[in-house]
């Protein structure tokens, strides 16, 4: 599978800040998003939605990944794919988020991942070779446990069910791993018993 490419831009930079998750880089390896949440954040600020449906990446995006972490003077933690998310359904195919956490891993730095799919358990390996030697932090983003009130705010997403079951998954590997309970929509969302629910 291939992806139109995006126009060059850094591929690793420094964090928005260190407060998120202890985080020292940021990384881009795919520009928008296949989800399509109605919150989205990222996607409010595209000129367009369509725009933002199109998925991206760089050429040669591992090659360039590379030839930055080795220039790096300094490890540290890196946030792969803040402004979308790494396990979207093309990695199924192109697989470069597995390719930047080898990368990672060779180089000595840390991986902090923030998604909505349970596809993060396929590179359950290589995180776990990541952590003998670094951070590794693993947050699956979940605001409901309820199937239909996903499905009409997160309708490209996995199901809630299949997050949590990647919860587990990571947690008994020994990977420091959790819920990102947000957002937390007004009157959709902010029920007790919808947060009770997702929290036990």
């Amino acid at each position: 599978m291939q992806l139109p490419k995006a126009a060059d831009k850094i591929i690793i930079g420094p964090a928005y800040s260190t407060e998120w998750f202890g985080t020292s880089y940021t990384m881009k390896l795919y520009t928008g998003c296949m989800y399509d949440c109605v919150y989205c954040q990222s996607r409010a600020s595209c000129k367009s939605t369509e725009m933002f449906a199109q998925v991206q990446t760089q050429k040669n995006v591992l090659a360039l990944l590379e030839s930055d972490l080795r220039a790096r003077g300094k490890t540290g933690v890196v946030y792969l794919c803040p402004d979308s998310d790494a396990y979207m359904p093309v990695e199924n195919d192109l697989c470069l988020t597995r390719g930047a956490l080898e990368l990672l891993c060779e180089y000595g730095f840390g991986a902090m991942l923030a998604t909505k799919s349970d596809l993060i358990v396929r590179d359950l390996a290589i995180l776990k070779q990541i952590a003998a030697h670094s951070p590794v932090l693993c947050a699956l983003s979940l605001s409901t446990c309820s199937k239909e009130l996903a499905r009409k705010l997160e309708p490209g997403a996995p199901t809630p069910q299949q997050r949590l079951k990647a919860v587990r998954a990571l947690s008994e590997a020994g990977l420091y791993t959790g819920v990102l309970l947000m957002p937390v929509l007004p009157f959709l969302q902010d029920s007790e018993e919808n947060i009770r629910e997702v929290v036990y």
